[in-house]
Formats: C-alpha cells, structure tokens, sequence
C-alpha cells in the first residue's frame, strides 16, 4: 500500500540510510498525541510541549464556519533531510509470531488436548523452528502466521510531509487494529477489549510501537532527561526487512 504521485528526484528514507546518512524527523512531529482508536479527523492532536500531554494541545483536524483544515504542522516535510518516501513497520506485529511461539512452546504438550500440531505448508527453516510438526495452536489461540507487514508511503508532492505521512498510517494501522490488539495482549492476563484505548508511538518513524494510551501518556511525561535534550530516533533504527 503507498500513496501516490511521489518525488523521485529525492532520495527514500532507506536509500539515505544505505548511504550511512540519516534523516531526522523534524521536532514538530513529536508533538503528535496519535490516538488509534477511531477516523483520523478525531484522533490526532498537537501538543503544545510534547513531554507535557496533559496539559494544552490543539486539534489537528479544524472545522470552523469558514470550513475544514488540518494543523499548520501538517505541511513541514517530515524528515529533514526531506525524502521521497518512507517505508515503515509495526513492533508487535513484527515479532507476533516468534513471541507467540515463545509464550506457548513453554508449556505447550503433544497430549494436551487444547494443542494442536502440524505442519507448516509455508515452513522457512531459516524462520521457523525445527518440524515435522510445529505447533499451530495453544490455549485456543492460533498461532499468528506471517502477520508482519509494512506500507510505504510516498510524497504527494516535493517530500513525504507530515500529513503524507499521518493520512497514509494511520487508516493502515487501523486496518490492523484487532492484530494489533492481540499481539499487545500477548503477554496480559486476558485479552485487552476491542474498545481499549490505543496511541502510536512513532519514535522510530519506520518501526513504530503501539502503546496503551495509558502508558504512552505515562512514558512520555516521564521520558529520560537525554530524550528530551535531543529527540534522533532515525539514527537508532534497525535495518529494514523486505
């Protein structure tokens, strides 16, 4: 999935890193409280001090009598050096599968009624442990196959800007949603109820974390003292997976 009418002329986010540069995202974008809980018009806001999320912020979404616009916010490229488009994944989804697996294979038994085991038809023995028989399902929860996915989200115009960037996420993320929803409840007592509140944490801008809100909110007022001096996640990002 992508957005459309890209700029070629500048250089992608991965090609810039592969080039041992990197692109920082802009300060701004860090103002984001990005909810993940309904349409994209209610569920961004600007703060105004991004270390402060309960106090003042403003919508990024406006309507008035004179009509609908978004936050001044969302024209600024997203990066500096701006980029032509930028691929991103999510954590969870990620490492689904392999946590899952972790999680049942501990107390998992072939005699156990509620396992079940077989074989996997699109087994990678660089990815998948050791068969024949694999274990496909535990405490009645199926094991969450190749669930891992990425989107790339072009320039509308010169550069990826922040609206590119937050109209093409955030609908995929929320295509994703109820994945994503389960694979945050992986390691909880039970599983976290559709109507639970959610918000991205965008600090890798191409590997980004889903929180609950809660704990974003949490994490953010308490972020360490070096985040809030200089805010450079691009230059700690892993290497991006095809």
């Amino acid at each position: 999935m992508s957005t459309s009418n890209t700029n070629e002329t500048l250089p992608s986010f991965e090609a810039l890193r592969s080039a041992g540069n990197h692109a920082r995202f802009v300060r701004d974008m860090s103002r984001l409280f990005w909810a993940l809980n309904g349409p994209l018009e209610t569920s961004i806001w600007v703060l105004d001090d991004e270390y402060s999320p309960d106090l003042g912020r403003e919508a990024y979404f406006r309507q008035t009598v004179a009509g609908t616009s978004w936050h001044p916010i969302s024209q600024l490229p997203i990066t500096r050096p701006g980029v032509s488009s930028i691929t991103l994944r999510v954590y969870q989804l990620d490492k689904w599968e392999d946590d899952w697996f972790e999680y049942h294979d501990s107390h998992a038994n072939p005699d156990d009624p509620e396992c079940v085991y077989g074989s996997l038809p699109d087994y990678n023995s660089d990815e998948d442990e050791e068969g024949p028989e694999h274990l496909l399902e535990c405490c009645g929860a199926a094991r969450p196959r190749k669930k891992r996915a990425q989107l790339m989200v072009r320039a509308s115009a010169e550069f990826v800007t922040i609206h590119d960037y937050v109209s093409a996420v955030h609908p995929w993320l929320m295509s994703l949603r109820d994945d994503i929803l389960q694979a945050v409840a992986l390691f909880e007592d039970r599983p976290l109820p559709t109507e639970t509140k959610l918000a991205l944490n965008y600090n890798g801008l191409t590997y980004v974390m889903v929180d609950k809100e809660e704990e974003w909110i949490s994490n953010r007022k308490n972020a360490p003292s070096w985040m809030k001096l200089r805010l450079d996640p691009a230059s700690m990002l892993p290497a991006s997976n095809s």
